[in-house]
């Protein structure tokens, strides 16, 4: 059993206004278009992965949902 990763912590901010509902919303959707985009889910064990793969798996599944979040008109760091 291998645990699974601390993921990167990801400062979101509104750039139109959203407010919390929306931003939980639009972050949850994202998580769920990244982990298909990536074959990657950083809350579950990933057991079946070498573990050399974890970095890149992980920076795949930040780099998806980077790149959702912005589409969706927020501010990533």
């Amino acid at each position: 059993y291998v645990p699974p990763p601390t993921p990167e912590q990801m400062f979101v901010y509104p750039k139109l206004g959203q407010d919390e509902q929306q931003m939980a919303q639009d972050r949850y959707e994202c998580h769920r278009w990244a982990v298909e985009q990536s074959g990657f889910d950083p809350v579950q064990p990933a057991a079946d992965l070498p573990i050399a793969q974890l970095p890149v798996k992980r920076a795949d599944y930040q780099r998806a949902t980077r790149a959702c979040l912005e589409a969706r008109g927020y501010s990533v760091r």
